[in-house]
């Protein structure tokens, strides 16, 4: 074989092998194309499934906003009717009071005046002497003065208790209102729980023992008015929870960067399931007293000075409430 002859043998081996890759390489090409084809389709799809995850979103803000809102509308609701409950009852107890009163006063005002003329008869030693006798008599009869002299002490003492419902229930709304603000001082702990009980003394019916198991601690930075306010509340829960008497036992003392408080009571206690509800708003396991509102705002007030409290409870066996506070805490 001619060298020649060798040499087209050997470039007719390179064209097929420059053809068979070229096959190869336009078949890779061509895969290619098609994958990028089914890329761009991917893309269009991912696109288009982008454009629906924004609307979504989009539309989930803007439900979220309107479950807010109606969360909210609800709350107020809930405190409306709360109040309402309070303030009826309350203003109910005044209507009644003042209009048994005021017939009160309207008999013992026949009765004085009939007292009146008779002095005046009396005096002139007239001939209606005996009609006036038979007269005052005739209304004196059906009456007995003492005793309505003690139904109107009873009924102003109502009344009273009745306006401090009000009042307290007003105290509890302050709380809500945007324009509180917080003023954070260093103050006796201490002085706040007995000025708490003072304020309380009223809700403590004369059966009910208060036990002092008081250690020195030193003074933390607070709120004093609300913090006083969130003691008062826990006090009165203690006292509603002993209608007919028992001991209130409060008590005071530190441990490391913390002061702790105790207010408890030897009531009827709570039951395992509401102990964890028992911080929620507008919740009361006493349905014919209070809006839910007191235990809830303890713990706000709490959560605010940056410490905690929790419910330590058996049922039947009494209720005790424990305030932890920093010492030198940031308020929140």
């Amino acid at each position: 074989m001619s060298e020649s002859t060798l040499i087209q043998e050997q470039l007719q081996e390179l064209l097929d092998q420059k053809r068979t890759l070229e096959k190869s390489l336009q078949e890779k090409q061509d895969q290619i194309n098609s994958l990028n084809q089914k890329n761009y389709t991917h893309i269009e799809k991912l696109q288009t499934k982008d454009g629906e995850l924004r609307a979504c979103r989009e539309r989930v803000g803007e439900l979220n906003e309107r479950l807010d809102s109606s969360q909210k509308i609800l709350a107020m609701g809930n405190l409306a009717t709360g109040i309402s409950g309070r303030m009826d009852s309350s203003i109910a107890f005044l209507r009644g009071n003042i209009s048994s009163i005021q017939h009160h006063f309207l008999a013992l005002d026949q009765v004085l005046k009939k007292q009146s003329a008779f002095i005046d008869i009396n005096k002139a030693k007239g001939r209606l002497l005996r009609s006036y006798v038979g007269q005052l008599q005739a209304i004196t009869q059906g009456l007995n003065i003492p005793s309505l002299l003690r139904d109107i002490d009873m009924r102003i003492e109502e009344s009273t208790d009745a306006m401090a419902v009000v009042s307290k229930t007003l105290a509890d709304m302050n709380y809500f209102s945007p324009s509180r603000r917080g003023y954070f001082v260093k103050d006796d702990v201490q002085r706040s729980l007995e000025q708490a009980l003072t304020m309380a003394q009223r809700d403590l019916v004369d059966t009910v023992e208060v036990r002092r198991e008081y250690t020195e601690v030193p003074n933390i930075v607070c709120d004093t008015q609300r913090l006083q306010q969130a003691l008062y509340n826990l006090i009165q829960n203690a006292a509603e929870a002993m209608p007919r008497g028992g001991i209130l036992t409060l008590r005071l003392g530190n441990q490391n960067s913390m002061v702790w408080i105790d207010v408890a009571d030897n009531g009827p206690g709570v039951a395992e399931h509401n102990r964890e509800k028992v911080f929620n708003l507008f919740f009361s396991s006493k349905p014919t007293r209070g809006a839910g509102v007191g235990l809830y705002l303890v713990k706000q007030v709490v959560d605010e000075h940056g410490g905690s409290v929790r419910i330590e409870a058996t049922e039947g066996q009494g209720c005790n409430f424990r305030i932890l506070l920093p010492i030198d805490g940031s308020p929140r």
